[in-house]
């Protein structure tokens, strides 16, 4: 859903919120649509949680047609948030956790488990030709439900890319939690990203299907659906409904999200025309100054480089290893206090574990062997 709170509705910036008239017809036809699809599980992003009558009105419908609705706003009251509606005579609810990624997008993630309501009980075959009744299987389901942060400029890719290794840990963490065979898992949202991204193939090297592309046998490539318009304009398909089969173990989630980073390092040093590993520190040292998507504050759609950083080795603490760390914060120090003291100081004063004062004495030389050591 598009939120009231987002909804533009002319060029003087006036949002739908505003007008009552407006969103209230809108979101009573959208509840129709829901309640008329019969749907087992309904996961929704950008619900209007803030305002008092908009969830009325959800929890009200959504309850009549047996659905009990789980909610989870966004945190520092940005206004919108997630709900999962389930269908009381289908499922019950086992477990519910919320999933709070505490970055620059104040974004969140809800992870459900169900239980099925007796769904595959019948009939079979006595062994005297009689008929006798089957016991009930319960089977438990995984339902996962989030909204990524837009990929405003480059560097939200990686907070994109962060925000799904956590959400991956959590998802694996619960499965593992299930006693007796592992749980199928569903994750649904808006990733605000194409096939084309990271975060797409991030999904897919652990073993997640499109639904969509599954349904219609579609491969990796093809793009052949719409779901979405965003504020720019561009039209793409970044709703999407993930299955993971039970029988599928997931990959080592750690590694695969510190290959992708390191992947879009090397994307960027690649596209600016940088091979030599000499190169490539004082790159990044000067495109804050020359590349509109490294300026700090310039406009809300940027990333802030201090969140940036907490977000790369804060929230991945347990991706990057504190060996990676010391690197950057070495290559902080140099680059920065070597023009102020003079690099024979400094670089000794910060030369580590294994390495020898003079062999570190020329900022060139240190920065080569910083970059070795980070890749």
């Amino acid at each position: 859903m598009l939120a009231p709170i987002f909804k533009r509705i002319n060029r003087e910036g006036q949002r739908e919120s505003e007008f009552r008239e407006l969103w209230l017809p809108r979101s009573e036809r959208i509840l129709e649509t829901l309640v008329a699809t019969g749907s087992s599980i309904v996961c929704l992003q950008e619900c209007w949680l803030s305002h008092p009558e908009w969830v009325r009105l959800f929890d009200s419908a959504l309850g009549a047609a047996g659905y009990r609705t789980l909610k989870l706003p966004r945190t520092n009251n940005r206004g919108d948030g997630l709900m999962i509606a389930v269908k009381n005579e289908q499922w019950r609810v086992v477990d519910y956790q919320q999933l709070l990624f505490h970055d620059c997008g104040d974004r969140v993630a809800q992870i459900v488990r169900l239980r099925s309501k007796g769904r595959l009980g019948g009939k079979k075959e006595g062994e005297e030709g009689g008929q006798e009744e089957q016991q009930e299987e319960e089977e438990d389901l995984l339902v996962v439900n989030t909204h990524l942060l837009f990929p405003h400029d480059a560097n939200s890719n990686i907070i994109r890319l962060c925000q799904v290794y956590k959400l991956l840990e959590r998802v694996e963490q619960c499965r593992s939690e299930q006693s007796g065979r592992p749980a199928p898992v569903i994750l649904c949202g808006d990733l605000n990203g194409t096939k084309e991204g990271n975060v797409y193939k991030l999904l897919r090297s652990q073993g997640f299907l499109s639904s969509y592309d599954t349904a219609h046998h579609l491969n990796d490539v093809d793009e052949k659906w719409v779901s979405h318009r965003s504020h720019r304009g561009d039209v793409c398909g970044v709703d999407y409904v993930w299955m993971l089969n039970a029988s599928t173990p997931m990959s080592n989630p750690v590694l695969n999200w510190r290959k992708a980073v390191f992947g879009l390092i090397k994307s960027k040093l690649l596209a600016a025309g940088i091979t030599d590993a000499r190169h490539a520190f004082q790159f990044f040292a000067t495109a804050g100054d020359t590349s509109p998507t490294s300026t700090p504050c310039a406009s809300p759609t940027q990333t802030p480089p201090a969140l940036l950083t907490s977000a790369w080795i804060t929230g991945g603490s347990r991706v990057i290893p504190m060996r990676s760390r010391r690197v950057r914060v070495r290559v902080r120090v140099v680059r920065r206090r070597t023009r102020r003291r003079g690099a024979s100081t400094t670089v000794t004063r910060r030369a580590g574990r294994g390495r020898s004062a003079a062999s570190l004495r020329s900022p060139l030389r240190t920065s080569s062997w910083l970059w070795r050591s980070w890749g």
